[in-house]
């Protein structure tokens, strides 16, 4: 990712923060809408669920900077997802619901330079995500 790439994804990001419950919750709604069947694996109260993304999303975002530095967590959240056994496919409506819910949360400061920093981002966390961690 360029350093340019990266402004633009921390800098709407600081945009979202104070509504970032708003967005997740938009997220999970557009998620749901489009994959019914998703809502199942959520068993634990969504609150709890979103507050987890949230902390998340701000962890990875403040670190993109230095993205190697955060790989281990990636990782592991890559591994704490393989229960599910999502494939590809389901990665996808997740990026698109995601990036969808943030393009609605900030229209005005939504463009496509934006949404492609965060796309690239998405693609390389999901990429990394499927790296197998080190014992």
């Amino acid at each position: 990712m360029t350093n340019r790439q990266i402004h633009l994804i921390q800098e709407s990001w600081e945009r979202m923060k104070p509504v970032s419950r708003s967005l997740i919750a938009r997220f999970y709604q557009d998620l749901f809408d489009e994959a019914p069947e998703y809502r199942e694996m959520f068993k634990e109260d969504l609150a709890v669920q979103s507050a987890k993304m949230a902390a998340m999303l701000q962890f990875i975002v403040g670190k993109l900077s230095r993205f190697e530095d955060i790989l281990y967590d990636i990782r592991a959240l890559g591994e704490s997802h393989q229960g599910y056994r999502l494939d590809q496919a389901a990665y996808d409506i997740t990026g698109r619901c995601l990036l969808q819910s943030m393009a609605e949360t900030i229209p005005e400061y939504w463009d496509s330079e934006t949404e492609q920093a965060w796309l690239l981002a998405y693609n390389e966390i999901v990429a990394a995500m499927h790296v197998p961690m080190k014992s």
